[in-house]
């Protein structure tokens, strides 16, 4: 597990788990709503799409406030040593 996909997503694995959860009642509720005449298999087909959203914000979330933060956590701390 030392690829560079595989470091890259437990890197952002958090904000996977964060994430997911609200992506996935965004899309179904609000984006794509369930109606009578909508099979299983539309909802199948979107999967793929949501995985990727899913790993496209947690890339953006991870970039621009995870990791500033855990950064600014590393400074002070040396600066209380």
């Amino acid at each position: 597990l030392k690829t560079r996909g595989s470091v890259f997503l437990s890197e952002i694995s958090y904000s996977i788990y964060l994430l997911h959860a609200v992506v996935l009642y965004l899309s179904f509720s609000i984006i794509w709503p369930p109606q009578e005449s909508q099979s299983q298999e539309g909802f199948m087909m979107l999967t793929p799409v949501i995985g990727i959203a899913v790993v496209l914000i947690s890339t953006l979330t991870y970039s621009f406030i995870e990791k500033p933060f855990m950064n600014l956590g590393k400074k002070l701390s040396r600066k209380n040593n």
